[in-house]
């Protein structure tokens, strides 16, 4: 596995810098790519239209992190299709693909899913919290 995730840093890191992507090293399993803060793509237009291809980076609400994306490593496919879709969008390649609606239609479901699972969540920790904060031994502190 580890050979695995030094094969697709190492390659993903080559190829996204060779897009002109500033690309932070990693010793884990993911990197984080930044794209350009006053660029003509952003990391919100660059997500959208990964998404649209099935390809599902991680994206930030903090300010900080709002124009980068973390990569995940996963199998070789998926890692040849993430760079390929990639380089299509920035132009680097002839053709862009379309987004099948089936696959459109998975990575909205998929996003759905993932905000309900973080509302559960935040709900289970919030009730844990309370009930906590009512317990006679937090009372006295």
């Amino acid at each position: 596995m580890l050979s695995h995730n030094d094969k697709w840093i190492a390659e993903l890191s080559s190829q996204f810098s060779s897009f002109g992507l500033k690309v932070y090293s990693s010793q884990t399993n993911f990197i984080l790519v930044e794209f350009p803060a006053n660029g003509e793509i952003s990391a919100d237009q660059v997500n959208a239209y990964l998404n649209q291809n099935g390809i599902i980076p991680r994206q930030f609400a903090l300010d900080d992190f709002k124009n980068k994306l973390r990569f995940t490593t996963v199998e070789d496919q998926g890692m040849e299709k993430t760079i390929e879709i990639l380089g299509r969008f920035l132009g680097f390649y002839d053709i862009k693909p379309v987004a099948e609606p089936a696959v459109a239609s998975n990575v909205n479901k998929l996003r759905s899913f993932r905000t309900h699972l973080l509302s559960c969540r935040l709900a289970f920790v919030s009730s844990k919290l309370n009930s906590i904060k009512n317990e006679p031994e937090y009372q006295k502190m």
